[in-house]
This record gives C-alpha cells, sequence and structure tokens, in this order.
C-alpha cells in the first residue's frame, strides 16, 4: 500500500513537473521579451525591442526577430539585427562552462559615430571599477563559441569632425570558433566589402586584452575612403584596388593604439579633381611597412615603388590641377593642438618610380605647350618628411632627348632648397608656343642642351641657366600676331649668335623672391634670352667684339677727321682687327657708315682751302698743292693769311659743298680699295657709304664710320 501510494505521489510530482516545464516552455518567451524590453535601459543603458523572441530550453536555442538598440535618445537606432539564431549545448552548463554551438546573424545593421577619441558605443564598454579579483567558480568560468556566421551586414562610420561617412555593405563574418576564460583564443574572420575579400586571423590573450590579428585583404576598391578625403581634398574619381597582407597588434583596452606592418599593394589607381581634370595614376605600387603607429602619427616604409605612373600638370592664367585639387571649397579649418597630436613622422627607406611619365600643359599662351616625359625613373634613399632629403631622376623627351634631375631639401622647410634640372638634345620645336607667343615665330628646326643649376634661401632664388642650342631655324614673322618681343630681328640675331658649327652658348642668370607675387621664373628667362637677341641684333660687332675679349664699343666706331687726305696708322690697325673678326663669320656683311657733323666740317673745309691757296702764293714754284696735313701748320692769327683771306674770299658754298662731298666719297673708295685688295674682304660682302646729304646736314655727332655686322638678308627681319 505505500509503495503504491508512493508511486501514485512520485507520478504526480513529476506530472506537476512536466506541466510546470510546459507552461514555462510556453511563457518563457513572452515573459522574457517584456523583461528585455523592460529593463533593457537598467541593464546596458539602452533601449532594447524586438519583434518576436522564442526560447527553446530543450534544446538550449534562442531566436529574436527585427531586434533593435537605440542611441541615449531612444528615438535614432543604434544597432538593429533582422534576425539573431544561437543555440547553446546544454551538459557543458553543469561544468559552469558556457558552450555556443552556433550562433547566426541575418543582416545586422550599426550606426558608429567618432567624434576624436570618443565613439558613441563608449557607455556600452565601461568597465567594472571594483578592484576585486574574479571568483574563479563563478558563472561562466570558460565561454566558448562556435559556427558563428554573419550576412548580409551593413556598416555606416561617421567621423564627426571631419564630416565624413563611409557606408559598407554585404559584409559577412565566418569565425569556427572563439574562447573565452583565460588563455589565449583564435578567431578567423572572412569578410566580403563589395567584390572585395577580407580575411583575418587574430590570437587573442584574455588576459590582458591584447590581440595579433593577420589581415588579408584582397581587390578592396580604394574609393571607400574617397568620402573620407574629401575634406582635404578636391577629390572627383578616385580609381584601383588594393591587395594588403598585414600584421596588426594592439589592445582592445586602447582601440586606437594599434601598430601595423606587412604589404600593400596597388593597381591601377587614377584620382582626378572635381573638374574632372586628371592629377596621378599609377599602373602598381609596392609598400613594405615597417610599422605604422597611428596614436603616434608614425608611418615608417621599408620600400616604396611606383610603376608606370603618370603625373599631370596643367597650367591655366590663374590657376592649375594641382591647387584646384588642393583647394576644397568652404573646408573647414581646424587647428589641432600640438599637445593632442604628436608631429607626424614620414619615412621611407627607399623610394623608387619606375616606367613612368609626366605630362606638363600650359595653356596660358594662344598656342597650348604640351611636354610630356616618358620613361622616368627617380630614387630616393631614406626619404623623409621631416628630415634631409635627396633624389635623382632620368627621363626621355621626345625626339631622342634626355632629362636628368636632382634634389635636396627639407619638405618642412621648402624655402631652402636645390635643384639641378638638365635637358640633353632637347628638340626646340617642341618650345615653339613660347617662341610664337613672345616673338611671333615658329622654331622650325634645333635642338639644345639646358643645365639649371638652383639655389633657394629664405624663399630667394639664385639661378643659374646654361643653354647650347645647335642648329636653330625659325619661320617668317606672322604679321597679324601681337608679340611682345615682335619687333626683334630673331633671324639676323639668331644667325651672329651662331658659331661656325651652327652652335649658340649663353648663361641666364634668374634671381627674386618667390613670395613675389609679380616674380615669373619664366618670364625672367625668356626676357633676358630676347634682350640679349635685342642687344646682338642691333649691334652684332659689339657682340662679337666682346665674344674676343675686345672693347666692343670701341670696335664699332672709327674716329675721323673728315678733311684727313690719308688714313693714319691707328685706322689702318683698326681695319685689319675688324677685317680678322669678320673672317670669323661666314655670311655676315660688314657695313662702314661716314658720319661727320657737316657744318663743322664744311667751315673747316673752307679754311683748309684758303690756306692752300696762301701756301701757294707763297711758293709758286711748287706743283703739288698743299696737303691738308701741311696746311695745319698755317695759324689762323697768321698776319699774312689774314691779310690773304681778307683780298681773297673762300668759294661758295655750293662749290664747297661738292668738293666736300668728293673728299668724303674719295676717302670711302680709299677704304674699299684697302679692305678689299689688302684685307681680302668680298667686295660682295662690303658696304662702305656716307650718311645721306639730308641726314648730314642735321647730324651733329662725332665725326666717325659707325661699324657694324649685318645679314644680307636681314631685311626680312623688318616685316
Amino acid at each position: 500500500m505505500i509503495v503504491r501510494k508512493s508511486i501514485k505521489l512520485l507520478i504526480a510530482i513529476v506530472a506537476l513537473i512536466v506541466v510546470i516545464v510546459a507552461v514555462t516552455a510556453i511563457f518563457i518567451s513572452p515573459v522574457a521579451e517584456r523583461y528585455i524590453e523592460s529593463h533593457s535601459k537598467e541593464l546596458i543603458g539602452r533601449q532594447v525591442l524586438m519583434d518576436k523572441l522564442h526560447i527553446n530550453i530543450f534544446n538550449g536555442s534562442l531566436k529574436v526577430v527585427k531586434l533593435r538598440m537605440y542611441e541615449k535618445d531612444d528615438k535614432t537606432v543604434f544597432a538593429s539585427i533582422d534576425s539573431f539564431a544561437i543555440r547553446l549545448n546544454l551538459f557543458p552548463l553543469l561544468q559552469k562552462n558556457l558552450d555556443i554551438a552556433r550562433i547566426s546573424i541575418i543582416r545586422p545593421y550599426a550606426e558608429i559615430l567618432q567624434n576624436g577619441n570618443k565613439f558613441n558605443f563608449d557607455d556600452l564598454m565601461k568597465k567594472d571599477s571594483s578592484d576585486k579579483p574574479s571568483d574563479p567558480n563563478a558563472f561562466p568560468r570558460k565561454i566558448i563559441l562556435r559556427n558563428i556566421l554573419l550576412n548580409g551586414g551593413r556598416l555606416v562610420y561617421t567621423d564627426q569632425q571631419l564630416g565624413n561617412t563611409i557606408r559598407l555593405k554585404n559584409m559577412g563574418v565566418s569565425i569556427p570558433l572563439l574562447a573565452f576564460g583565460g588563455g589565449r583564443s583564435n578567431a578567423g574572420i572572412k569578410l566580403k566589402i563589395g567584390d572585395a575579400t577580407v580575411r583575418s586571423k587574430t590570437t587573442m590573450n584574455m588576459s590582458d586584452n591584447t590581440y595579433s590579428m593577420l589581415l588579408q585583404i584582397d581587390h578592396l576598391p580604394v574609393n571607400i575612403i574617397k568620402p573620407y578625403i574629401e575634406s582635404l581634398y578636391s577629390i572627383g574619381d578616385l580609381k584601383g584596388t588594393a591587395d594588403c597582407r598585414l600584421v596588426v597588434k594592439g589592445s582592445s583596452d586602447h582601440i586606437m593604439s594599434f601598430r601595423v606592418s606587412g604589404t600593400v599593394r596597388g593597381k591601377n589607381l587614377a584620382v582626378s579633381n572635381r573638374k574632372g581634370e586628371p592629377i596621378v595614376s599609377i599602373g602598381s605600387l609596392a609598400t613594405d611597412i615597417d610599422s605604422i603607429a597611428y596614436d603616434r602619427n608614425t608611418y615608417i616604409f621599408r620600400t616604396m615603388t611606383l610603376q608606370n605612373a603618370h603625373l599631370y600638370y596643367f597650367l591655366y592664367p590663374k590657376t592649375d590641377n594641382f591647387t584646384a585639387f588642393l583647394t576644397v571649397p568652404n573646408a573647414k579649418v581646424e587647428k589641432k593642438s600640438s599637445a593632442s597630436e604628436p608631429p607626424m613622422v614620414f619615412r621611407i627607406g627607399e623610394l623608387n618610380v619606375q616606367s613612368s611619365e609626366m605630362t606638363y600643359e600650359d595653356h596660358t599662351m594662344h598656342e597650348t605647350f604640351v611636354f610630356p616625359v616618358t620613361h622616368l625613373s627617380l630614387v630616393a634613399h631614406h626619404f623623409s618628411m621631416n628630415g634631409n632629403n635627396s633624389f635623382e631622376g632620368t627621363a626621355s623627351l621626345s625626339h631622342g632627348g634626355r632629362l636628368s634631375l636632382k634634389w635636396s631639401g627639407n619638405f618642412d622647410d621648402m624655402r631652402n632648397q636645390q635643384f639641378l634640372i638638365a635637358l640633353r638634345n632637347f628638340n626646340l620645336p617642341d618650345v615653339s608656343p613660347y617662341c610664337m607667343e613672345y616673338t611671333a615665330r615658329h622654331i622650325t628646326g634645333g635642338n639644345m642642351n639646358f643645365t639649371s643649376r638652383n639655389r633657394i634661401a629664405d624663399n630667394h632664388i639664385n639661378s643659374l641657366n646654361t643653354i647650347d642650342i645647335f642648329d636653330i631655324n625659325v619661320d617668317k614673322k606672322h604679321k597679324d600676331f601681337k608679340a611682345e618681343y615682335s619687333k626683334v630681328p630673331l633671324k639676323a640675331a639668331l644667325f651672329v649668335l651662331k658659331d661656325k658649327d651652327g652652335k649658340i652658348q649663353f648663361d641666364v642668370p634668374v634671381k627674386g623672391s618667390l613670395d613675389d607675387p609679380e616674380f615669373s621664373y619664366r618670364k625672367i628667362v625668356f626676357k633676358t634670352i630676347f634682350n640679349l637677341l635685342v642687344k646682338v641684333a642691333v649691334s652684332p660687332v659689339r657682340f662679337f667684339a666682346s665674344q674676343f675679349g675686345l672693347d666692343g664699343d670701341k670696335l664699332a666706331q672709327m674716329s675721323i677727321d673728315p678733311l684727313q687726305s690719308e688714313l693714319t696708322a691707328e685706322q689702318y690697325a683698326k681695319l685689319d682687327q675688324i677685317a680678322q673678326l669678320f673672317a670669323k663669320k661666314s655670311g655676315l656683311k660688314l657695313t662702314m657708315t661716314q658720319c661727320a657733323d657737316w657744318k663743322e666740317a664744311l667751315d673747316d673745309y673752307a679754311q683748309f682751302t684758303q690756306k692752300q691757296a696762301f701756301l701757294a702764293s707763297q711758293h709758286p714754284e711748287r706743283k703739288v698743292p698743299a696737303t691738308y696735313e701741311e696746311t695745319k701748320n698755317v695759324k689762323d692769327g697768321d698776319e699774312a693769311f689774314k691779310t690773304f683771306c681778307s683780298s681773297h674770299p673762300a668759294a661758295s658754298a655750293e662749290l664747297l659743298s661738292a668738293d666736300l662731298l668728293n673728299l668724303l666719297t674719295h676717302r670711302n673708295g680709299e677704304l674699299i680699295h684697302y679692305l678689299t685688295t689688302t684685307c681680302g674682304i668680298d667686295p660682295s660682302r662690303l658696304a662702305v657709304t656716307t650718311m645721306s646729304a639730308d641726314s648730314l646736314k642735321s647730324y651733329s655727332g662725332k665725326d666717325e664710320y659707325k661699324i657694324d655686322f649685318a645679314l644680307p638678308e636681314q631685311s626680312e627681319d623688318k616685316e
């Protein structure tokens, strides 16, 4: 009887337990749902809502549909999950271990806000301020998470200081195993960002919250960072992909204190400004990262190699494509405290640019100047943004030309630097637009060697430019084109400048302040060149004399006495010197123009004829008239001469003028005879003349022969 009653009691108890469990199983989900929603702010400080919560106590599963966590304002969604499912292994609970067999997260969403070092989730990560040691027997002693799957994730990240937003879509995560509870734990993540794949393997030390992560990213589109840098640059398109193999080490206690090393590879990179103008493109970029420490503002690279890069520089009357790229409209400029942010350290052990190009376009003239540079190579060792640097480079120019350059300086102090540019076998027709702009002529042939040595100190430039030009030719002047130096007899000047081998060599110094808005390196160079051309064209003989160490001013004229009948030894010596200098330049024409103060010369000639007649009266036996030199012995105050003049008046002005003109013409003939017979000058290359009669009547300068060299075709320059 007792046994039977006992069995009945046991059955009743079991039945009651079954009923209780059944009732609990039925009502636990809505109860738990209401409890969580009602007490979420007490538990985690945030409002949490869900559409459905289902708990199965028999298999340890839980599922949540449409879970939403709000910001502190209880209105803005911080994070949400369309579906969250978890299944618990029950037996490990007996050992106070939490073992999750599976976690499934479908279409999660989160919006991360950063303001300096603060995030909108900081309140969710507050640490327990208690210093009490943890109880090793407390539940759970160990946490194991298995088969974590995340699909269709979305993340919106906003940097509130910069006003930049990055949106990530279609995120996926797969973690086979994640263990907590002391010691080390390993986790693997696979993430899809568009066509990019992100894989990581992470080792975590749960004792001190440090981690080491091996991160691999393939085919990441670089335009993902475009929103982040739009406040820094007026960027248009950002193209290309990146592959990364990185090791990231840090601590979850200090989220921004991490260290990065490894390699980054970029392919088909390109950036343009908002006007659509290209800035730079890079076929491939390879970097070997020694260390990146974001919190220390330190970026150190072992090597950086660029291949098939193309740099573009477009110059316009008031701006250029780089200025347009660096100028951000309505940009907010914030002064950062040096105490809050350490100075940036940026170093590259070895920088290499290979097989690259550069295009320079000048749109400031009537004709656009396009200057391509190909096969560009550049090497820099121990490159730094904070210290002294130097690099060397070479490149190819059109028509077999070569470019070499050297630079040294400090990027922190661009007001002090040195650089050298050297061009070899440069095709001169390539710069024809500049020649057209300044002279109204195109360059049709020739090449040049150019060396520019530049030193900038306190933003004052001191430059020496050496120019060697070979076989240059220009076309006819474009009469309808207005140019600053269109009146320069360019063809004549170039002909004079050329040596017997067709070479022109000269130096162009440039000095000035780069702070002066009116300073233009290009204009100074061209102005200096054309001032030289004008000087040469105006007086070639002066130029030649200076080239041979002679005084050009003295050589350009030969003093005479209008009445002298014979040349002096000094005058013959000058003619010999001029003839020797003239012989060094074939194709030139020697011009000698006799000038005299006509009124003074006519008075002197009248005196000469009277003295000549006076000497003839004093020496009737003499058959040859006295020379001009002999008449100088007769003094104007001689009483006998004065008496003679009173009874023998001078000849008429008309007769005297005719005789004087004959004298000048006779002297021209004597000069021609000497220069052609004695000096061997071809008569076709010689012109000895006297000023026109009208010019003589008004001339009041020195009595001299003006000497110069001219081109036979020089009239073409006067079109």
